[in-house]
């Protein structure tokens, strides 16, 4: 009995350094995603800006409303578990959305595997990962096969889903420029997309790892509750043990 407590002491404890150790490197990350985030809001904020009030001065058919939808959908998942079940709620909300769309793009390989597609890309933030997809996207854009952009990414315990084209014009601005509206329109619409895209993996990144850390703060507590009941419950059959010896040997005498 002695030494199948001890056996599951040491498992218990195990447990408690694993996670321990993944709450620490999720602190980490956590901080990084954190650090990040001004960066990416102030350029999304200028990019989307710089776009919207293109669409103020030359409304086309990029800034209505269609009926007929052709959707691109971006999925921000997970590229590892112990994360509270998150990776598995974001693949439950893009699974009905995907195979109708008109494409898809999904961040990280755990997400990834549990829709059973290929990923683009793992779950961290990449800004030239953004770039290229956006201007895939906007391309598709161009060419009338997407008129809708949805986001669907990690937001507290849950999954956080953004629309990011069409964008509302914005006529209250103004922009003084020279170049042509075509040109204008391709790249502005670019940068929007791209800025878009990196902002959202942020904000999702850093809600996994916030996830992550109260996954494995929960399961860190549990583990050493576990370790400090096993010991306790050892020492107890020791001291049974001792005390059936000492009546064995009294009962020698």
């Amino acid at each position: 009995m002695a030494k199948n407590y001890k056996k599951r002491i040491a498992v218990a404890t195990l447990i408690g350094e694993l996670t321990g150790s993944t709450l620490r490197v999720s602190t980490v990350r956590s901080a990084q995603a954190e650090a990040l985030l001004p960066f990416s809001e102030a350029y999304y904020e200028a990019a989307k800006g710089a776009y919207t009030r293109i669409l103020s001065l030359f409304p086309t058919k990029e800034g209505e409303k269609n009926d007929t939808a052709l959707e691109f959908s971006v999925i921000f998942g997970c590229s590892r578990g112990l994360c509270g079940g998150l990776d598995a709620k974001i693949a439950v909300a893009a699974k009905d959305h995907i195979l109708s769309n008109a494409g898809f793009a999904v961040f990280g390989e755990r997400t990834a595997a549990l829709l059973g597609v290929e990923p683009c890309g793992n779950d961290l933030p990449d800004y030239s990962s953004c770039e290229e997809l956006a201007r895939m996207v906007a391309a598709q854009i161009a060419d009338g096969s997407v008129n809708t952009v949805r986001i669907l990414r990690a937001e507290g315990e849950g999954v956080a889903e953004i629309f990011v084209f069409p964008a509302a014009s914005n006529e209250n601005l103004y922009l003084v420029t020279d170049l042509p509206r075509e040109e204008l329109m391709s790249d502005l619409l670019f940068r929007y997309l791209a800025a878009s895209f990196f902002l959202e993996a942020v904000r999702g990144y850093a809600a996994q790892q916030k996830a992550r850390l109260r996954s494995m703060d929960r399961a860190t507590e549990n583990a050493e509750k576990l370790k400090e009941e096993l010991i306790s419950a050892d020492r107890r059959a020791r001291q049974e043990q001792i005390t059936c010896e000492i009546i064995d040997n009294q009962g020698n005498l």
